[in-house]
Formats: C-alpha cells, sequence, structure tokens
C-alpha cells in the first residue's frame, strides 16, 4: 500500500504575532498626522490638519488593537485652535461683548446702589484671589458716600446710571480689561469681576430685601418673575470666553432687558453722507465677530472624558484675529486643565498685525465706511488710512504681557505654558516696529513687576532679553530651558542693553509711575509725527485687514427694512 505524503501549510502571520515593539512603530507611523489635528470652524469637529477626517479604522481592528492604541491619536498629534467666525455664530459672538461689558456696569452700579449696606467685617482680610482689585473698589465707596455727606446737593444715584446710560447710548462703548499697573474700578477682568460678586453676595445674604430692591432698580420686574431673585441674579452674565449657543445668548439678553440692542446686530448699516468724489459702489456693512482660539480649545476640552483629556500633550492657540470677551483673560479658562493634566503644553500664539493692532485701533463700522467710501484728505494730527496711533499698539502689547502675569498669579503653571508674538506675514516689519515700541516699557516691566521673577522675561543679563526668537516650543520644558515663557518668531536685535534704556534720563525723566502714562510719553505723541505708526509694509496691507473684520454687500441688495443709516455720534463695533 502506498504511503501518502501529507501536505504542509505554514502558520498565517499574524499582525498581533509582532513583537509588541514593532506594533508600537506601526501604530506611531500610522497615527501621526502630519500637521497634527486642527479645529474645523465649519464642521464644528478636530479633523487632520488637511482638514480630512481622522483615521482610526485600525483602532477598530479587534480589542486588542484597541487597546493598545487608545492613546495614540491625542499623544502624538498637536492640536492647533485658531479664532473663528461663522455667519451663523455673528450674533451670539457680538453678544459676548456687549453682555460682558453690560454685566460689568450692573455690578458696580449695584454696589453703589447698596454702598451703605457695606460693612468692614465684609471686606477686611480678603483671600488672596480678592485682594487685586478689593481695595479699589472699597475707596471708590468710601469716596461717593464721603461726597454724599460732604455736599448736600451731590446726586449718588447719577452715578449708579451714568455709565450704563452711555453704554446704551453709545453701542461703541466697550469695558476693557485694563492696564494692571494702574488697578481701576472699571476694569473688567476675571479678577474684577471676581471681586464685584464676591463683595455682592454678601450684601445679598446679610441684606436680602434691600439687594432684590436694588436688582428691580436696574432690571425692572425682577423681583416678581424669578422665584429666588438674588440667587438668579448671579446666574447672569457670561465667561468671556463663552460660545453661547443661539437660544442661551438669546435667553441672557432677555434676562438682562437687551433685546432692543441684540435686535440691531440685524441691520446692514451705511452711510447717508455722499462724499464728493467717490463715485464706487455703496454697501451695507455688518461687523464681523470671532471666537477666540482659547475660547474654541475650552469648549473643545469641556466636551471630552477627563481620561480623554489626559492625553494630550499639545495645544497650540492660533490667535490670528482679534476676539470678543476681552481676549487677555482668556488664558485663565484653561487653568484648570494645565493643572489637571501636567503633561499638557498650551502654545498661545497671537499675531501682531491681524489682532493686537486691530484690537488697538477699536476697528469700527463708522470709520471704516468712511476710509472704503470717501476719498477725504484727514487732517495731519489723524492716522491716514494706513496707519494706527502707536500709543495703542504699545498698551495692548504690554496689557497681554501683564494679563499672562496675572494668570500665572491665578495658578497657571508656568512650564505649561508657552506666549509667543507672531510677526508673520512680515517679520522684518514686526523687529522694527516691536522694538520701537516697547524697549523702553519692557525696561518698565522689568524694573516694576514680578515678571523676570516669575519666569516671563528673560533675565536682563541674558543675551536673549527680554525673550528668545522660537517659532515654537516643542515640548513640555522648564522655563529655565526655555530661557522665558514669553518668546518670538522675529529678532528683536538682541542683546538689548537693559541699563542704558533704564537709566537714560531723556526718556525716563519723569519716572512713571503706570504703563499708560509710559505709553503715552514713550509713543511720540507731541513729535512732528503725532505718534503714528505705519502699519502697511510689504505683506502687511493694513486696509486689507480692517476689510477682513466686516461682511459687505452692495446696499441696492439689501432690503431697505434690514438696514440702518449711521449716525453722527461716533464709532460703531457692531
Amino acid at each position: 500500500m502506498p504511503l501518502k505524503t501529507l501536505s504542509y501549510s505554514p502558520p498565517r502571520a499574524s499582525f498581533l504575532g509582532l513583537p509588541l515593539e514593532m506594533r508600537q512603530q506601526i501604530y506611531l507611523e500610522y497615527f501621526t498626522v502630519e500637521g497634527g489635528y486642527i479645529y474645523d470652524v465649519e464642521a464644528d469637529k478636530i479633523t487632520q490638519a488637511s482638514r480630512r477626517p481622522i483615521d482610526l479604522s485600525l483602532r477598530y481592528a479587534c480589542r486588542t488593537i484597541a487597546r493598545e492604541t487608545y492613546h495614540f491619536p491625542f499623544t502624538l498629534n498637536i492640536i492647533t485652535f485658531s479664532t473663528a467666525y461663522r455667519r451663523d455664530w455673528r450674533k451670539q459672538a457680538a453678544a459676548v461683548d456687549f453682555i460682558s461689558t453690560y454685566h460689568h456696569l450692573l455690578q458696580r452700579a449695584m454696589l453703589i446702589r447698596l454702598r451703605h449696606c457695606l460693612t468692614p467685617d465684609m471686606y477686611n482680610k480678603p483671600s488672596n484671589q480678592y485682594t487685586r482689585y478689593m481695595q479699589v473698589i472699597i475707596d471708590d465707596i468710601a469716596d461717593i458716600i464721603r461726597s454724599e455727606r460732604r455736599y448736600p446737593k451731590f446726586n449718588p444715584e447719577s452715578l449708579e446710571t451714568v455709565h450704563i446710560e452711555s453704554f446704551m447710548k453709545h453701542p461703541s462703548d466697550r469695558s476693557s480689561a485694563g492696564d494692571l499697573t494702574k488697578i481701576s474700578v472699571y476694569h473688567n477682568n476675571v479678577s474684577s469681576r471676581r471681586t464685584y460678586t464676591y463683595l455682592l453676595r454678601k450684601i445679598a445674604n446679610m441684606y436680602p430685601k434691600e439687594f432684590n430692591e436694588a436688582i428691580d432698580k436696574f432690571l425692572p420686574g425682577w423681583s416678581k418673575c424669578k422665584s429666588n431673585p438674588a440667587s438668579d441674579f448671579f446666574s447672569l452674565g457670561f465667561d468671556f470666553w463663552a460660545i453661547p449657543s443661539l437660544s442661551e445668548a438669546t435667553d441672557m439678553v432677555e434676562q438682562l432687558q437687551l433685546t432692543e440692542r441684540w435686535n440691531r446686530l440685524d441691520q446692514w448699516r451705511y452711510s447717508e453722507m455722499r462724499e464728493e468724489g467717490y463715485t464706487g459702489t455703496r454697501y451695507g456693512y455688518q461687523r464681523k465677530h470671532f471666537f477666540s482660539a482659547a475660547a474654541l480649545a475650552i469648549r473643545f476640552l469641556k466636551s471630552i472624558s477627563q481620561e480623554q483629556r489626559l492625553l494630550i500633550t499639545k495645544l497650540v492657540l492660533n490667535e490670528d484675529r482679534m476676539a470678543v470677551g476681552n481676549p487677555e483673560c482668556h488664558i485663565n479658562g484653561l487653568i484648570l486643565f494645565a493643572e489637571e493634566n501636567p503633561n499638557l503644553l498650551i502654545e498661545n500664539k497671537v499675531n501682531l498685525w491681524r489682532n493686537i493692532i486691530p484690537k488697538s485701533a477699536g476697528i469700527d463700522v463708522s470709520t471704516f465706511l468712511t476710509e472704503n467710501e470717501s476719498v477725504v484728505e484727514l487732517p495731519e494730527r489723524l492716522p491716514s488710512p494706513h496707519q494706527v496711533h502707536s500709543e495703542w499698539v504699545g498698551r495692548a502689547i504690554s496689557n497681554f504681557i501683564m494679563h499672562t502675569l496675572e494668570a500665572l498669579r491665578d495658578g497657571l503653571p508656568a512650564h505649561s505654558y508657552s506666549f509667543i508674538f507672531d510677526g508673520e506675514p512680515n517679520l522684518n516689519h514686526s523687529t522694527e516696529t516691536f522694538k520701537s515700541l516697547m524697549e523702553l516699557p519692557i525696561a518698565w516691566i522689568t524694573a516694576n513687576t514680578e515678571c523676570i521673577a516669575r519666569g516671563l522675561l528673560a533675565s536682563p543679563e541674558d543675551n536673549n532679553y527680554p525673550f528668545r526668537t522660537s517659532p515654537s516650543v516643542s515640548k513640555n520644558v522648564s522655563v529655565q530651558e526655555r530661557g522665558s515663557i514669553i518668546q518670538c518668531n522675529f529678532t528683536l536685535d538682541q542683546p538689548w542693553d537693559y541699563k542704558t534704556i533704564a537709566e537714560d534720563k531723556v526718556r525716563n525723566k519723569h519716572h512713571w509711575k503706570t504703563l499708560d502714562a509710559l505709553h503715552s510719553h514713550a509713543s511720540g505723541v507731541h513729535t512732528p509725527n503725532y505718534g503714528k505708526l505705519d502699519v502697511s509694509n510689504g505683506a502687511v496691507d493694513w486696509p486689507q485687514i480692517k476689510g477682513e473684520y466686516f461682511e459687505m454687500q452692495p446696499l441696492c441688495d439689501v432690503p431697505s427694512k434690514e438696514t440702518e443709516a449711521l449716525g453722527f455720534s461716533g464709532g460703531l463695533q457692531e
């Protein structure tokens, strides 16, 4: 009987049969995306930098692979957020701005109204989080009470309402986060809001009847339509970095009784003035309002689980446009996430030309419309369409520096954060502009603040003073290794001779006590140039940048019921 030959079949190759080290290398290649991930504003989701959907199909092959790769997508890829404008978000974004301003004015008006309810035990020995603004607020109230007692004709009620009335009459009025070297009751930022809220809560707890009466003074009918008037009052307003839904914005507008202001956002503004010599198209204008990259990042981090958040190693905030909600404060909204995840690095890039300068110039419909539809020659003392007041630009830069210092005081971990002044698209122009505007102010900041001690700026003895030129920070490293928390992607012609700058008796003879005062002096307002900065230069086109903040339609294409003529009372930012 012949013998049967058995055929031999080698075992099938198995991916899971590969050594773990080899599988890990395959995972790394598969999940690492060129350019990392970005937030796609139109899709309202995270995508690849190429805007293609994120491919996670390998993770669905089997449970073992899913378990081995759960951390790779977020661990390997940077996630970049940029400022965002969407037509269907426009009104909500505008509402964040005007609600923030009105809420601040309302808080101060309530405190003035209830000034006689304040007692020393409410504000003596406050915790650190309230000390920044406590004394200036208490002094302000004490001054009002003294004036009330000293001058029989003094009317304190006028102080309660004067700023609210101005806000209602002049839509361009916006509150500012403020110069933190000169603390003021008019600053609207995280720390000031926290202190106003703290004092008002103390009064509400001890004098509930008086508190409810005060609310009704400013929001008529509030106590009748609310089951818990005081408690509901403290739910008013949005975080500076909020991105409310349309229904949330509408509800807040109704509660604050700002419906007329809200409805006006739908109108297209135009000018009835016919400038001689202009023969071009007449347009209707609406302001574009951008949410900050930080606000979008906060919204995203809140939408995912803590387990997912702890996998993220780097966020890039590309603040490439001026945003709503006093954006100098927005990094405060990320402090909790930085504390939660010690491995997280937040890189905050703020563009000089498309963010800081537009913010400092206060772009409004009225001014842009006049420039766009006229051939008028401006007086020599006013900036041309290609210029801005240099004083305001310097102040805006200083405010970003000082509010970063404030975030560090509030608990932002220094090793988790990097701030980069972005000079694109003209780095050489950025070098010249930044040095001319900021040489003396940074010397003042060095001498008068904690910025060196906190690592915000490099030491004056360092060749990289005031901060290093670096396009990006690749990983979470100590401030000592980076040189400073603040960096820039253009050179500053280092080293700066701090002693020579600080001891210049001609420029520093008045020993300026605040940055605001110093910027007024340093900008050269009294020179033949009237303190003007030439913004347009090469790739930087200032009229074009201003135009990026407006929706425009030929006026003949807009129904008349949707248009509103601009008055002559000043700028309109909405």
